[in-house]
Parts: structure tokens; C-alpha cells; sequence
């Protein structure tokens, strides 16, 4: 990871390089489907007028009876040509098309064209299949043709960046990440009904059984969510923090070893919700991306999480965290009806601490036969053999837990490793199988869910995948290793851990958490548009270029290097990451201008630093040191974006905008900028619009 450029604070991993099989389907002759172009989605087209509304008859029958959205979706078709036969349809981020597979015939039958990325898909009991548009903040409709492909329905304006969709009764909600808003939408007409404020990168949205609840999961902070749906207002928020003595630096003396310190951990509890990450061995979950809701028993949530342990802001550390830091794979249970933690489910057991020895390398499947899910990306329960199957974008693998256990993550059935980038799994449970998304490679997987029942080891399964079709404008090969590298975990030349930039910078951007580092406390920067103009690297600014700031990250996580070609790669991908598209602002027009002036005025001496919003590439002394600070100056950030990442200042004091305006100086004695309530309010506004 980059602490100060951004790049990747903590560690980088790698994974297997399954590049060939990419390469022999990319670089093979190109193959046309037939499809919808993709422009004006609310225009009318050859099939007539478009509309929000269901067709007469519906075409397909959606496997997934909890109507659940993610980059993967199954559908039976009812008549046709096609009629009997199971169809995946794929939200295709990098082709931004919707992709329709059949997965008896495996092969591809259709690709709609969206013209723009999409995030994630649903399709609904009445065969309209829902996609949100994440590059161009909309969610479209699409309506199925008896051929397998569809026509373009109509599109709704959404909040920035949509992800998640749920359907709950007569509304669909969907999330919106940078947006941070849940919306809510007829689901006959898509008209919107309300708009949820919500913290930080909202991801997946599950409904309650009663369809009362909606659960709402995080990408960083660990955080929970819940909404009341009849007032669509938010309820409570569950923090997802673990604390256990044990969590910091392992004791060298430890008699038992492992045993003797799984038994330690016996009274471990997520308790209380106060506990600040860091402080007193304190662990948070991060990577909240998924999660799914059990039937047998009824009302638990299983959250796949990634526990980190970010340090003491007071510790001046070797590294990242504290010495010899994991992330930890950990599921965690929500009791749905009580909106609480399982108190079984917050313990580390000894999933988590499998293979200790002296050298801690060897600890968390680093160098062991154990190796927990990382960066999980998608979940989903197989009811009949109450199984959670979880898609481990970090390890490249779909893990099936004990969906019934009090602890899931210490009760793994069977793996199934899968090719590269997975990032969503879909259930037909009728015929015994799980289809896997693994955008890296454009592959189709498809499980064989008796070998859970079995207990049967997994079977060779390359004669079980699917090849999309060549993008029509190939990536590069350095994108695709860049790509891979960013998202692997346990890649030595990086970290000595087992986590990837991907577990710090997470979509590329920041996991809002402060990291005890050599320089003192260090908040994790956004990768988004760091390459171009944020030189110097590094919050204190030390480096000049990213090439030696980078070695330096390398060096205090314990890496052994990238070469050239790996580095250049990883740097094509991050140089690659864009801000969203933001959705034009609710807040009043004027009230942005007069924050403009505000910027720009003396008094409040913002445009002097960042010039235009961004960075004058100097380092600056503005009395924010702690005592922990090795140097007194600091890098100037840029401001584009700002509104999307807190905390704010290089520590995280601030956890707001408004706060951080109110006494940007407190800890120093300094006076804060002369600025009334009316010119910080409209300064927030300028600043959220940047």
C-alpha cells in the first residue's frame, strides 16, 4: 500500500499469473453477437416505445428466490428456442455490456450493449432484468427476448456510482457507493420514492424476511447498516469491531503455541461498540462488499469480512499496523431480528490462527496449508446442504462454509479454486451447481455442488468453464498484470503478509483508516488520479518520484521488489482509476458559488495551498503534528474528491468537513480561519462539488 501517494499502503499480493488462458481468448479472432447499441437508453428503438414497466409475459424465471443483485444472475428460460435452459447474465464491467450465457450449451448467446460500465444486475420475478450503470449513474431496464438477448428498456437518473440493487415488496433499492444513499424506487415504474443518506461505500442490500429491515453492508469502516424500510430512514448502524488481547503482536513466549493461544481467545468478544481500532489489540472488518441471509436457521446475516488491525496511533511502528500483521478472513453472524452481533461469530478461532511457528510468515496461510478468503467479493447460500459459498477475489477461489455453524469461518466444507478475479457466484439449485464470474479472465465457472454433499474433493473443473467472447478493444498486457497484482494476496515481493493494495486502496481508493506507521499516524490515501499530479509521494513528501517512494513502501512491508516490467504494470493500473462520474449535486447552485468565492477569499486561505482544488506540490507546516509525527510538515492533497473520502488530515482527526473547518488547528493553539457558520456551510458545498 501507499500511505502517502496512495499507492498501496500496506501489502501487495500476488496471486497465480493465469495470463495464458486471458490471453488465448482476447487475442483469439474476434466474435460478434448480436445486441443493443448503446445509447440513448430511454429512446425509442425497433422494438417500439421503452418503458420501465413489465412486458405482458415474462420470458425468464429468476433463479435467486431473495431477489439479490451482483455481477452474476440466473434466469430459466419459460418459451422459445431456449425454453428449459438455464441463462447466466453477466454485468461485464470491462466490455460494459451485459453478457447472456447459456450455460447448458456453454457458450455465449448475446451481448447488450450499455455504453456505459455496469456495476451490478438483478433479474426480477416479471423477467425485467435490472442493471445499474455505475459510470453513468442510472439503473436500466431491460427487457428479455425469447433469443436469449434484450431490448433497452428505460433508464432512471441515480445517485453517483450505483452498485447494489434489492427488491423488497413493491420498491427496489439501490445503493450507490460514492453517492454514500440508498435509493428507493417503484419497482413497477422506477419512480423514485426516496433517497437515504448513509455512511460510507454502501454495497449490498438485504431484506429482512418480514421486509421491514434492509441491511445495508460497507465497503470500508466496518459498518452495518440498517434501514426502516415503511419510514426509509436509517434505524441503526452495527459497528463490526473485534477486540482480543491477542490480536497484536503474538507473544514470543507463548507455551502451547497454537493451542494454548486458540484457548486465550476463548472469551474473545465484539464489544463494546466504543472500542476504537488500533487501541488495545482492536480489530475492524473491512472488505464489506457482500454478504447473505440463512434460511435454515432463519434470520441470520453472514457478513464474509477481513479483520485488520490498523495500530496505535501513539506507536511509531517498523511498518504498517503492528509487527507481524495479518488480515484475518472471518465471517461474521448478525442476529437480523436484534440487529446484533453473534457473540460465537466475533471470536478469532482457530481458523485464523492455524500454523504458527516462530516465524510468523508461516502464520494465516502464508506459507501454510491454510489460506483464509481475502477480499471477498460475493456470497450466497446454497439452502439444501445450508452451505455459504463465498467468491475470494484475493486467493482466487470459492470457499464453502457451514452456513448453520455458530462460527462459519472455522467450518469450511470444500474450495474450489477458480480462475482469476472472481467477483460473483449464482445458485441453481434445482440442478445441483453454482456459476462463477471471474472478470479477470472473461470465465464462466461452473460448481458442482454434490461434491459438497459428498464431501468429495473438488473435481478437475476446466472442462466446466465458459470463455466470454474477446473484448472488442483488448487490454493491455500490462493492464491485465497490474491488475493481478494489485488484487493478490500472499505475493512476496510486495509484503511478507498476506494482504494486496487492494486490501488498503480498496475499488482503488482509500479503506478510511488511520495506520500506525515509522512517520507516525498515516491515514490511507486515495489511489484515484494519484499518479498525474500529486508528486511529491508520501504524506511528508519526501519522495519525488513514485519509483523510489514505492521501494520504500515495498521495504517497510517486508517486500522483496518488483522489477521493472511488474512495477511499470502495477503503475498502468493505477494510473488507469478514475473518479467517479458525479451525479450532478442536490445542493443549490448559488450556495456552491458562494463557497467558490469563500475558497478563493483570504480569509479563509484555502486556494493558496490547493490551487484550483489541487495540489501546489509542496509541503507545508499548518500545525497539525502530534507527538507521534516524525516531521512537521506534510504533503498537500489535492481536494478533487474530497467529499468522498474521509477522515480528513494525514492522522484523521476529522471526521467531517464541517468539523475540520470548525477548528483545523485545535491540537496546535492556532486560531481557526475567521469564517461564520453561513461561509462554512457553503464552503462544504463548494468542496462536496469538486
Amino acid at each position: 500500500m501507499v500511505k502517502g501517494v496512495d499507492l498501496s499502503r500496506k501489502r501487495s499480493a500476488a496471486r497465480r499469473l493465469v495470463l495464458p488462458t486471458v490471453l488465448a481468448g482476447w487475442f483469439a479472432a474476434a466474435f460478434a453477437f448480436g445486441g443493443c447499441g448503446g445509447a440513448d437508453l430511454n429512446a425509442h428503438g425497433p422494438d417500439g416505445p421503452k418503458t420501465c414497466e413489465a412486458r405482458t409475459e415474462s420470458l425468464l424465471t429468476p433463479l435467486d428466490p431473495e431477489g439479490r443483485s451482483s455481477s452474476i444472475a440466473l434466469g430459466r428460460a419459460k418459451q422459445g428456442p431456449l425454453k428449459g435452459k438455464t441463462l447466466a447474465f453477466v454485468a461485464d464491467a470491462d466490455a460494459h455490456a451485459v453478457i447472456v450465457v447459456d450455460v447448458d450449451g456453454k457458450k455465449q448467446i448475446a451481448s447488450v450493449d450499455l455504453g456505459a460500465e455496469p456495476g451490478q444486475l438483478v433479474l426480477l420475478p416479471d423477467g425485467r432484468l435490472l442493471v445499474t450503470l455505475k459510470s453513468s449513474n442510472q439503473l436500466a431496464v431491460l427487457h428479455a427476448k425469447q433469443d436469449g438477448s434484450f431490448s433497452l428498456g428505460c433508464s432512471v437518473s441515480t445517485k453517483t456510482e450505483p452498485i447494489g440493487i434489492a427488491l423488497a415488496g413493491d420498491e427496489v433499492l439501490v445503493s450507490s457507493g460514492w453517492g454514500r444513499s440508498i435509493e428507493v424506487f417503484g419497482a413497477k415504474d422506477m419512480a423514485r420514492k426516496a433517497a437515504i443518506e448513509v455512511e460510507r461505500e454502501p454495497r449490498t442490500i438485504t431484506i429482512s424476511d418480514d421486509g421491514k429491515k434492509a441491511f445495508v453492508s460497507h465497503a470500508i469502516g466496518g459498518r452495518l447498516t440498517v434501514l426502516s424500510l415503511p419510514e426509509h430512514k436509517v434505524d441503526k448502524v452495527i459497528k463490526l469491531i473485534t477486540k482480543n488481547d491477542a490480536f497484536g503482536a503474538l507473544p514470543d513466549d507463548m507455551d502451547g503455541g497454537p493451542v494454548a493461544l486458540v484457548n486465550k481467545l476463548e472469551n474473545a468478544v465484539a464489544k463494546p461498540p466504543d472500542e476504537i481500532p488500533g487501541e488495545n489489540f482492536v480489530r475492524i472488518a473491512s472488505q464489506g462488499f457482500t454478504m447473505a441471509k440463512t434460511r435454515k436457521p432463519a434470520g441470520r446475516l453472514l457478513l464474509p469480512q477481513t479483520l485488520v488491525d490498523p495500530g496505535s496511533k501513539t506507536a511509531r511502528v517498523n511498518g504498517y499496523g503492528p509487527e507481524n500483521n495479518f488480515a484475518i478472513g472471518m465471517v461474521e453472524v448478525v442476529d437480523m431480528a436484534k440487529g446484533e452481533i453473534a457473540s460465537a461469530s466475533s471470536k478469532l478461532g482457530t481458523a485464523g490462527l492455524m500454523s504458527l511457528g516462530e516465524d510468523r510468515r508461516f502464520a494465516f496461510g502464508v506459507e501454510s496449508g491454510f489460506v483464509p478468503c481475502l477480499l471477498p467479493r460475493d456470497a450466497v447460500i446454497d439452502d439444501a446442504s445450508s452451505t455459504l459459498l463465498v467468491a475470494c477475489l484475493g486467493v482466487d477461489a470459492v470457499i464453502a462454509y457451514d452456513a448453520a455453524s455458530a462460527e462459519p469461518s472455522e467450518v469450511e466444507r470444500i474450495r474450489w479454486n477458480v480462475p482469476a478475479g472472481p467477483t460473483g457466484v449464482a445458485l441453481d439449485s434445482a440442478r445441483r451447481r453454482a456459476v462463477v464470474f471471474s472478470q479477470f479472465e472473461r470465465v464462466l465457472q461452473i460448481l458442482d455442488l454434490a461434491e459438497i454433499d459428498k464431501m468429495a474433493s473438488p473435481s478437475d473443473p476446466k472442462e466446466q468453464r465458459i470463455t466470454l467472447s474477446p473484448l472488442k478493444t483488448p487490454m493491455t498486457l500490462s493492464m491485465l498484470l497490474g491488475r493481478q497484482i494489485f488484487h493478490s494476496t500472499g505475493d512476496a515481493r510486495i509484503s511478507s503478509s498476506n494482504v494486496a493494495c487492494a486490501s488498503c486502496h480498496v475499488d482503488g481508493r482509500e479503506d478510511g483508516l488511520v495506520w500506525a506507521s515509522p512517520d507516525g499516524p498515516r491515514r490511507t490515501r486515495s489511489l484515484v488520479n494519484a499518479l498525474g499530479e500529486t508528486a511529491p509521494y508520501g504524506w511528508d513528501g519526501e519522495r519525488k518520484d513514485i519509483a523510489s517512494f514505492l521501494q520504500l513502501e515495498f521495504r517497510r512491508l517486508h517486500g522483496q521488489g518488483l522489477r521493472n516490467v511488474q512495477l511499470e504494470s502495477l503503475l498502468t493500473y493505477v494510473d488507469s482509476l478514475k473518479p467517479p462520474q458525479v451525479a450532478a449535486p442536490s445542493t443549490d447552485a448559488t450556495l456552491i458559488a458562494k463557497g467558490k468565492t469563500v475558497f478563493a477569499s483570504p480569509a479563509a486561505g484555502c486556494a493558496s495551498c490547493h490551487v484550483g482544488g489541487a495540489s501546489d506540490g509542496k509541503v507545508h507546516d499548518i500545525g497539525s503534528r502530534t507527538g507521534n509525527d516524525r516531521r512537521a510538515t506534510f504533503d498537500t492533497p489535492s481536494l478533487f474528491g474530497v467529499a468522498g473520502r474521509s477522515p480528513y488530515f494525514h492522522d484523521g482527526r476529522f471526521d467531517t468537513l464541517d468539523s475540520l473547518l470548525l477548528t483545523p488547528h485545535a491540537d496546535s493553539g492556532k486560531e481557526p480561519p475567521p469564517l461564520d457558520a453561513a461561509q462554512r456551510e457553503a464552503l462544504v458545498a463548494y468542496l462536496r462539488s469538486l
